[in-house]
């Protein structure tokens, strides 16, 4: 019976840490998901993990205990938003497209970032996610935190402040990424608006900006939008392909 105290306890830990990644990382943590679907899978994983940790030594202080409980949540936490803030430039430079094109005004529940998205950031958030799992992106992010047992034992008590620049970092190469990925839309729909500006300047009674402006900027914006796709979830993917290899090292950088 006291031998079953520490592989139990070492169950609980690794489920923390499992649970808190499972339950922000993108594909997972989907609105139109079971809601049993994100507990159950990180039962069986934590179940597959845990005879390959060492044991914890419950210590007999509670406190302890619950620290490191905290502790291997934060450290699931950090490593799955690092994914999570990557993952959303697409449906950021999806909404700020949306904005240059006239398509704001249609918005739909987007399941990925459970927010209110134009239909074009729904779009691209759902792209995203199919490559997500096409690529098997899903998988190497469990392997990440399976691996990081291996750095950072089961039970080891210290909050993860480490990794608070490479999430600020991660932060600014979100914001860098979604303008870089709406930079062709952007600028064609600026080429566009010079030129009905132009036009409404040699013509001023046609009023351009009403009678041809909304009409050509949507056209020729959507049309640059769907160009643009596949290179956009090329750039973005490369990206959060990078993102998923550093969890390791987010996770190990002690």
């Amino acid at each position: 019976m006291d031998g079953l105290v520490p592989l139990l306890l070492t169950f609980v830990l690794v489920f923390a840490r499992v649970a808190s990644l499972t339950a922000v990382v993108p594909v997972f943590a989907l609105t139109g998901v079971p809601k049993w679907v994100p507990p159950l899978l990180s039962l069986v994983i934590a179940a597959l993990i845990a005879p390959h940790v060492d044991a914890v030594d419950p210590g007999g202080r509670v406190s302890v205990l619950f620290t490191g409980l905290l502790c291997e949540g934060l450290l699931g936490a950090v490593s799955g938003l690092g994914v999570a803030a990557v993952y959303s430039a697409m449906a950021m430079a999806a909404d700020v497209a949306a904005s240059q094109t006239a398509m704001a005004f249609s918005t739909m529940f987007d399941p990925f970032t459970r927010a209110q998205e134009s239909t074009l950031g729904t779009l691209a958030s759902l792209l995203a996610g199919a490559c997500f799992v096409g690529l098997g992106l899903h998988d190497r992010v469990l392997i990440a935190v399976a691996r990081s047992f291996e750095i950072v034992p089961a039970g080891v008590i210290g909050a993860p402040t480490h990794a608070t620049p490479q999430l600020i970092a991660l932060v600014e190469a979100t914001l860098q990424l979604g303008v870089e990925l709406a930079t062709p839309v952007v600028a064609v729909v600026w080429l566009v608006n010079l030129f009905v500006a132009l036009l409404a300047r040699l013509a001023p009674r046609m009023n351009a900006f009403f009678a041809i402006g909304t009409t050509l900027t949507g056209s020729v914006g959507m049309l640059m939008f769907a160009v643009s796709i596949p290179w956009m979830l090329t750039v973005h993917t490369a990206a959060v392909r990078d993102v998923v290899d550093a969890v390791v090292g987010l996770l190990g950088a002690r």
